[in-house]
């Protein structure tokens, strides 16, 4: 039988007991460390792209510049930089000095030039041929491709290896056919020169071996000029290519096909390119800052339309973004989330509200992403930006 005056002294007991333990916990749970407040992300699968980023420098990629064949006055041009010339268009007229304008040791060095000019063209026609010939073998090829594709049996890949293919085989026929145009013009100057008799007082006609544009003036007055004085440059501004100064170190690591872009060239829309060719030789170019560096010429050719780049010039400055490397379907995260640990990296993973410490084995980085090849898996959520008090086991937050 319970005794009734204990009941109230154990229930006391009790409550007091129930008390001690709630302060307890109340102490306990205002003495822990707040968690740390970071800023997290996910990791997922995507693509790493590694770009080597320089200043550019667009150029004519054939030009032509029309020199004084004899010594004579050169008659005042009324062209002016801009104009559009074609073939055969009178460029430039050349008047006799007071002495004869050809004497008989001119007339034979012409009759060497004429010689020479001849032989030229034959070998401009001979090598026009073949390079038609490439780009007429690499544009049927493209087609086969490309009706393959339809069915699956070409890569994507192979066919944009054969449509690149196809642009640099036609851009080298087009130069072919330019030296063509440009031989014939010599040896027809030097064919007028030799019709003319030294006797004759009326002026020589220079003219235009090629349709373009004038790019410069060399002699815009009219005045006595030497035999081989430039006069004026002829090129078409359609057909430009891009020259890109990088540092020896990233030119090694760009292959002729690397695809490119052109940015801050004054259009609304970046531009697509391919890297042409990267030039066996460096030379030594002093920096800003005055330091030595070793650089080399990457050549790009143009893949974007002329119709979306007809304000672009000879000799505009552009920003050139070209692929060193690629890496698609990886995991990434983050950049700022890999730190350095141990002689490798690591990251920091939020574990159910806990921070972990993983090492991780990591590819390629771009500067915002980073490939990890192991480590972690797709959905882990790791910490970006982690401070330097994070620890093993802290608790951490999302703001």
């Amino acid at each position: 039988m319970t005794n009734p005056k204990r009941s109230p002294i154990r229930w006391g007991r009790i409550g007091i007991l129930v008390g001690a333990v709630a302060l307890a916990g109340i102490l306990v749970w205002a003495f822990l460390p707040e968690p740390v407040l970071v800023e997290e992300s996910t990791a997922i699968s995507g693509n790493v792209v590694v770009e080597a980023v320089e200043d550019g420098k667009t150029r004519v990629l054939d030009r032509y510049v029309v020199s004084a064949p004899v010594t004579g006055n050169l008659a005042r041009s009324a062209l002016r930089v801009g104009d559009a010339v074609l073939p055969g268009t009178v460029v430039a007229r050349l008047l006799p000095m007071d002495a004869p304008l050809l004497d008989a040791r001119t007339r034979a060095e012409i009759r060497a030039r004429l010689s020479g000019a001849l032989d030229g063209r034959r070998v401009s026609e001979a090598r026009a041929h073949a390079a038609e010939l490439a780009a007429a073998d690499a544009e049927h090829e493209l087609i086969r491709l490309r009706q393959l594709a339809v069915g699956g049996g070409v890569s994507p890949r192979d066919l944009e290896s054969a449509e690149a293919l196809a642009r640099v085989r036609g851009e080298e026929a087009t130069s072919a056919r330019f030296a063509v145009e440009v031989a014939a013009h010599e040896a027809e100057v030097a064919q007028a020169l030799l019709r003319r008799a030294p006797s004759d007082g009326s002026g020589m006609d220079l003219s235009s071996p090629v349709n373009g544009v004038v790019l410069r003036l060399f002699q815009e007055s009219g005045g006595p000029v030497q035999a081989g004085t430039p006069v004026l440059e002829i090129g078409d501004p359609a057909q430009l290519e891009v020259v890109v100064d990088v540092l020896t170190a990233d030119a090694v690591r760009i292959a002729p096909g690397a695809p490119a872009r052109l940015e801050r060239w004054g259009g609304p829309d970046a531009l697509i390119a391919h890297v042409v060719r990267v030039d066996p030789a460096a030379i030594t170019r002093v920096s800003a800052l005055g330091v030595e560096e070793q650089r080399v010429d990457v050549v790009l050719s143009l893949d974007s339309p002329h119709a979306s780049r007809a304000r672009l010039g000879d000799g505009f400055r552009v920003d050139v973004r070209m692929e060193v490397a690629r890496q698609d379907g990886v995991l990434v995260i983050p950049e700022a989330a890999v730190f350095r640990r141990d002689g490798g990296f690591a990251t920091w993973v939020d574990e159910d509200g806990r921070a972990t410490l993983r090492m991780v084995d990591v590819g390629l980085r771009d500067g915002v992403r980073v490939e990890i090849r192991s480590g972690l898996a797709a959905g882990d959520v790791v910490v970006v930006h982690p401070s330097d008090t994070l620890v093993e086991g802290a608790r951490v937050k999302v703001p």
